[in-house]
């Protein structure tokens, strides 16, 4: 059971809150936990091919011949246990085992490529959601800093020092950040429907997202390129998934070779029949064995065509393992990349705001002091506020990007969400 969102988590929501219930909720995953309980009753069923078979028998007869002078109506009883036992199989049953065994495997590695998938689909809504939240908050300090400017341009006009036209512009210019803050809040309303509907809760939900710095929850550090891909390549859910097949297959392959050779199988039984005819009350005791040899003839086109089939699955699965394992190296390649993109436009970000907020500072005092222009603080204002933007941007693009490279090299990479996805 999903463990309900507090008001206080639901206004303050992380990425691990909005996963816990993602990972709770998504059918996709429920449907690959259902897969693997199908693949272990497989693994059980071949174990108990393993072990002997035994029945028991019971009959009950009567017969009355029809238009006879004799009345009487013949009747008996029997019953019987039966064994039956494969002795040898040229390992049939062994490599029918592993091929169970591997199928699990494979279902297993399946699982995680869902959670993988759940991940990357939750990461891309929620940090969409996280965007827009932001931008929102840049945007409501946009209109605090018009409104003080605003202040400013009434009280020279006021104090005759300054124009009609001044205070007009600076009018115009918290009117547009009111406009701008309006459309994104309606665009936090879409984006906050879309997160409710991914978490299943109601689309009308109302929420609220954490700030930046504490959305994301601590990054593990991650080794260098070459040691990732070749991680990766060995553990990549993706890739398990195959290779599983792989032995699979291959376990298959054997089974079809062996099932060519025959078996030996032993069988036996016990039992005893008794009449109910009063004339004839004895009870007939029997017991019986046999051991049976059953080699197949004339069957060699079967066996090669059966072959021929399970070689070209397992070809066809060696080729896509490699097409997997190159895409892998690609999406970790270019994720390396994009941190390296982010982390320089961060720190540019960074230098933005600084630069932005020093030259709105300025522009503010030259304006009070009657010295410059409210075309100049008006400019400061805006370029104060996309610097803003801009920072909160290029901060969660950096944490994206450097969870994106832990997706792409198949590693949860956050120890908060990877406890999660065990659940």
């Amino acid at each position: 059971m999903c463990e309900a969102l507090t008001p206080a988590v639901r206004d303050r929501l992380t990425l691990a809150n909005v996963l816990e219930q993602v990972l709770c909720k998504s059918p996709a995953l429920r449907q690959a936990l259902l897969s693997i309980n199908e693949q272990q009753a497989n693994v059980d069923l071949a174990q108990l091919a393993f072990s002997p078979r035994y029945s028991a028998t019971a009959e009950f007869a009567g017969n009355r011949v029809p238009n006879s002078n004799i009345n009487a109506v013949n009747s008996s009883i029997a019953g019987s246990l039966n064994l039956s036992w494969i002795m040898f199989d040229f390992g049939a049953r062994n490599a029918n085992l592993e091929q169970a065994r591997q199928t699990l495997s494979a279902a297993m590695a399946t699982q995680d490529i869902g959670t993988l998938t759940a991940l990357i689909d939750t990461l891309r809504i929620y940090a969409d959601a996280l965007s827009t939240w932001s931008k929102l908050d840049a945007l409501r300090e946009a209109e605090t800093t018009a409104n003080q400017s605003l202040v400013i341009a009434q009280a020279r006009y006021d104090a005759q020092i300054g124009s009609l036209t001044e205070k007009l512009q600076a009018q115009t210019a918290l009117a547009q950040a009111t406009l701008d803050r309006t459309r994104a809040n309606g665009a936090w309303q879409l984006a906050s429907g879309t997160l409710a509907m991914a978490m299943g809760l109601p689309v009308m939900q109302t929420m609220g997202l954490a700030d930046l710095g504490n959305a994301f929850p601590p990054l593990d550090e991650l080794p260098v390129l070459d040691v990732l891909v070749s991680q990766a390549k060995n553990s990549h859910p993706r890739v398990s998934s195959l290779r599983a097949e792989l032995r699979a297959l291959q376990a298959r392959l054997d089974s079809v070779r062996a099932d060519g050779k025959g078996t030996v199988s032993l069988s036996g039984n016990a039992g005893a029949s008794r009449s109910l005819d009063s004339n004839n009350s004895g009870t007939n005791r029997n017991i019986g064995g046999s051991i049976v040899a059953n080699i197949p003839l004339f069957n060699g086109q079967e066996q090669k065509a059966r072959e021929a089939q399970a070689l070209s699955q397992i070809g066809s699965r060696q080729a896509q393992l490699e097409v997997v394992e190159r895409e892998l190296e690609t999406e970790i390649w270019r994720a390396s990349l994009q941190i390296r993109t982010e982390t320089d436009s961060l720190i540019a970000a960074k230098q933005l705001l600084i630069t932005a907020t020093s030259g709105y500072q300025v522009a503010q005092g030259r304006y009070k002091a009657g010295v410059g222009s409210i075309l100049d603080l008006l400019t400061a204002q805006t370029a104060l506020a996309n610097a803003r933007s801009q920072l909160e941007e290029a901060k969660l693009a950096n944490l994206q990007s450097r969870i994106r490279l832990s997706l792409a090299a198949g590693r949860l990479g956050i120890t908060t969400i990877s406890s999660l996805s065990k659940k």
